[in-house]
This record gives C-alpha cells, sequence and structure tokens, in this order.
C-alpha cells in the first residue's frame, strides 16, 4: 500500500476500542475482553483501494465488504447518475489495523467523523462484537440503555434523561458485555445524536449545538447534545454496570400516563432481539442468542408506554430513572 502524509487524527477510545494514530506511544492495560482491540490508523492512497463492485448494496451512505485487504468501508455520497466514494477505511484481517484513505483536502473533520460515528459499527460487528440499537445514559446506578426502532424516540428520551441528570454515554450503539459475574456497558461518546425536526419539536434551538457534519444537507444533518458536565467518572476505556434495559413501544396519541411494565425473561428475550445488530464474524447466531438469553434473564428489562405529548416527556424520563434505580438496590 503506498504511503500518504499521516492522517490528522486524535487518539480516541469508544465502545472498548482504541483507534490510535500509528506511532503513538501511549499504551494501554490489557482488559480480559476479547472485543477490546488497540486499532492503529495508517493512511493509504484511494486509487490503490479497489473500488467495491455495485452488487454491493448501499446503506444509508455508506457500504461494507470483504476485499483481498481486510474488510472495506466505503464512505459514500448520492450524485447525479450514481453513488461516488468519498473515502474509504480497511479494518486488517486481525482487527488491529486501519488504512485510511485520503480524501478531499477539507475533509479531515467528516473523515475523523466517519471513523468514530460510523465505520466503527461496522468494525464492531466485524470483530464479533454484540449490539444492541439504542441509546445509553448514566443513571443513579448504573448504565440506562433505551432500545427503540428508528423513529421511536429514543434520541427525545435520552434528552430529557440528560435534563433529568443522567449524561449520555452512547449514541445508537449499546455493547453489552458480561463480565466479573454481572452485565456491562461500553461507553461510546457522550452525547446525543439528533436530528433537526427533533430539536424542533423539542423547541430546542439548532443554532446552539454544533453540526456532525462539515458540510451536508439540512435533512441530512445531525446536532450533538452534550450534558452540562461530561460524567469525568466513566472514562471511554472502563465499563459500566448495565442496570437495565428499555424498550420502547410506540407512543400513544392521546393523553396517557407513562407507565413501565418488567417483562419476565422470555418476554424480554424478545423484546429485545429485533434490536440485535448481527454481526458478519464472530461468535456464531446461537451463541449470540445464547448471550441475549442470559442477558434477559439477569439485567432488569421493562417496557415503556408512554403519550407523544412533548409535555409528558419530564414525567417519563423521572420514571425510567426512579425506577430502574430502585430496581437495583
Amino acid at each position: 500500500m503506498k504511503e500518504i502524509a499521516p492522517v490528522p487524527v486524535t487518539e480516541v477510545a469508544a465502545y472498548g476500542l482504541r483507534l490510535r494514530p500509528v506511532g503513538s506511544r501511549r499504551t494501554f492495560a490489557p482488559i480480559a475482553a476479547d472485543l477490546l482491540r488497540t486499532i492503529t490508523l495508517s493512511p493509504v492512497a484511494r486509487a490503490d483501494l479497489p473500488p467495491l463492485p455495485d452488487s454491493v448494496p448501499v446503506a444509508a451512505w455508506h457500504r461494507a465488504a470483504a476485499t483481498p485487504q481486510g474488510w472495506q468501508i466505503d464512505v459514500v455520497d448520492a450524485v447525479p447518475g450514481g453513488f461516488q466514494r468519498c473515502c474509504s477505511v480497511v479494518l486488517s484481517e486481525d482487527g488491529t489495523r486501519l488504512h485510511v484513505s485520503d480524501t478531499y483536502p477539507d475533509g479531515a473533520h467528516d473523515r475523523w467523523t466517519v471513523l468514530t460515528h460510523v465505520a466503527i459499527r461496522s468494525i464492531l460487528a466485524r470483530l464479533g462484537a454484540p449490539m444492541l440499537h439504542g441509546n445509553l445514559s448514566l443513571g443513579p446506578t448504573g448504565a440506562v440503555a433505551v432500545l427503540g426502532d428508528s423513529g421511536a424516540g429514543k434520541s427525545s428520551l435520552a434528552i430529557a434523561l440528560m435534563r433529568a441528570g443522567a449524561p449520555p454515554l452512547a449514541d445508537d450503539v449499546v455493547c453489552p458485555v458480561r463480565m466479573a459475574g454481572g452485565w456491562y456497558a461500553w461507553p461510546g461518546h457522550h452525547e446525543i445524536l439528533a436530528e433537526g425536526p427533533t430539536l424542533d419539536r423539542l423547541g430546542i434551538d439548532r443554532t446552539a449545538w454544533p453540526t456532525l457534519w462539515q458540510n451536508a444537507r439540512p435533512d441530512e444533518q445531525k446536532y450533538r447534545l452534550t450534558a452540562n458536565r461530561r460524567p469525568e467518572t466513566v472514562p471511554d476505556a472502563a465499563r459500566v454496570p448495565l442496570a437495565g434495559i428499555v424498550v420502547l413501544e410506540p407512543r400513544r396519541p392521546e393523553p396517557c400516563r407513562p407507565t413501565l411494565h418488567r417483562l419476565a425473561p422470555a418476554a424480554a428475550m424478545a423484546a429485545i432481539v429485533p434490536h440485535g445488530q448481527w454481526g458478519a464474524a464472530g461468535s456464531s447466531r446461537q451463541a449470540r442468542l445464547a448471550e441475549l438469553a442470559s442477558l434477559a434473564s439477569e439485567v432488569p428489562i421493562w417496557r415503556l408506554s408512554r403519550s407523544d405529548r412533548i409535555e409528558d416527556l419530564a414525567a417519563t424520563a423521572e420514571l425510567v430513572l426512579g425506577t430502574i434505580g430502585d430496581a437495583r438496590i
């Protein structure tokens, strides 16, 4: 692979993974979990990477497939006549190195965003990490995971939890791991990524928060909401006890009080399986289902029913934090 100028990135730890530039002198203490890897970065000219065939489907604006160089993630953009590749990330077969392609001159910001917010999910899946589609907040007795389909209201509830004193730990990805006799989750990015219409609905000024992308259409842009004080006691490299999981039911159009219903293990298993992200490698599907069955029997899992009214969000957040806090005492 042809070497180019060093990739202008900073070291980051998220979801139990470490990304650091080649040649970094910092070392990390070993942690007993197979999914935790020290991944180094090295640059490679995009011309030296083969384009993925057109048969690889485009999911949102990125696609991934196995190539002779490793697991390749192409970041694509829609242009007249099809899609155009902006840059690529290749994960080596041993899971310890990322090769990042060159991109347009002013694209360092977006390239790093792709690495830490988008490609990392494909990397985790490729390494076989267990993943659930949801947000993670820091409650009174540990991490509170909120699972739900796209548009179910995860971001709105995460913002309400943040306002109630539960800062965000991770957005859109929850990585539960059984270690030391209990279940834990790994922090990702201590922020909530919300779309513009969500902020408008909640009466939040878009201009008060930084954007995720340097250049994006308004309908594609996301905004990064953070708590007033980041939980310094929870670094990204540390695991957090998983206090409970909340599965969102569809919001009701009519006014109603928010309610939480504790699920028995069998019902809890059925509730969380649809929100699992199944990887292309790592443990088998049977092993993953066994992991989720253990999770469903050992961690409190609740169904949340609530109205669609904005004015009820604060009461819903208080109910979630109060109930899950009591459940672990």
